[in-house]
């Protein structure tokens, strides 16, 4: 008889300690039952605010067009019902430590991807933005089959960004940190930013391979919606420091979206580049990048949330 059968026998709780022992090894199961558990997840949402339909009215054209300099892309102003869109705007947070901090050399936002912290009403349109029937029409809009949302929101959810704040230019993490069969492909921003003004800066650059040059410049205008091909090659950023009222902030909400592989995609890292014209901060820039690589590297073997060190991080805020 073995020591675990033993306690087990004179253990007055049987049950609690079954179910303990059940949670304690959760993080053992097979990747298979993992996988399925993370793919089958549903944010608890309900249906207050989406009885209509959300969208303005585009969603009834043909007419959207894909541009493909630098990289495949579609800009959608006024992407929400006005009605809607304005709802979310009312309900979106202030910053406190339920956030993100994403402070180091090459980045400094702040992000909100818990959905037990996400107001009920923000929710529920990434809920609609996540269901089938939203990815079938993205998958028609950009021509990539079978793309899949993300329940768990990783590196998503809702985006601040504060005056002196920034986001170095970078291609994007290629394979979801705790499901390894998903690829990803598509990124699908979305502006509440009323009344931004140029001077503020904060346009997303779009940047082409060789880094040479910026091809597009988009400003985070209210209601607009960005939507792009995410792969090794799809430089993007926000690299110059806003210069907005302390008391205004860039918001957004980020959603990714992915495909199903049957074998598991190379994963990729988020990977931050130096441009001409950066001299010498190239070197803290690739420096910086390294570090995060090794960091990235631990998280995915070890399960950790990017909320951990966060609380690290916030010292600098």
């Amino acid at each position: 008889m073995t020591l675990i059968h033993i306690v087990y026998k004179f253990l007055p709780f049987k049950n609690l300690f079954v179910a303990l022992i059940i949670l304690c090894s959760f993080k053992h199961l097979p990747k298979v039952l993992k996988s399925y558990y993370i793919q089958n997840m549903n944010h608890p949402i309900s249906s207050n605010i989406m009885t209509q339909n959300i969208f303005g009215d585009w969603s009834s054209s043909n007419n959207l067009k894909i541009q493909q300099n630098p990289f495949p892309h579609v800009v959608i102003d006024d992407f929400l019902d006005v009605e809607i869109v304005n709802k979310i705007n009312n309900f979106f947070p202030s910053v406190d430590n339920k956030w993100i901090s994403y402070i180091h050399y090459n980045e400094k936002k702040f992000g909100l991807s818990d959905p037990q912290f996400i107001p009920e009403n923000i929710l529920e349109l990434i809920n609609e933005l996540s269901s089938k029937e939203f990815c079938n029409k993205l998958s028609d809009i950009i021509g990539i089959k079978g793309l899949v949302a993300d329940p768990l929101l990783e590196g998503g959810g809702l985006h601040q960004t504060f005056r002196g704040g920034f986001l170095n230019i970078h291609s994007d993490f290629s394979v979801h940190p705790r499901n390894h069969n998903l690829k990803r492909q598509i990124n699908l921003l979305l502006y509440f930013n009323k009344d931004w003004l140029p001077e503020y800066y904060g346009e997303l650059e779009l940047w082409d391979e060789s880094l040479e040059k910026c091809h597009v410049k988009i400003a985070p205008q209210f209601n607009r919606c960005v939507i792009f091909k995410t792969d090794e090659k799809s430089f993007h950023g926000s690299p110059i420091p806003l210069n907005c009222p302390e008391n205004v902030s860039r918001k957004s909400i980020a959603l990714y979206y992915y495909t199903n592989e049957l074998k598991n995609p190379v994963s990729g890292y988020t990977n931050y580049r130096t441009r001409k014209g950066d001299g010498k901060n190239g070197i803290l820039i690739f420096l910086d990048n390294k570090l995060l690589h090794v960091y990235s590297f631990l998280r995915n073997k070890m399960d950790l949330k990017d909320s951990l060190v966060s609380r690290f991080l916030r010292i600098f805020k």
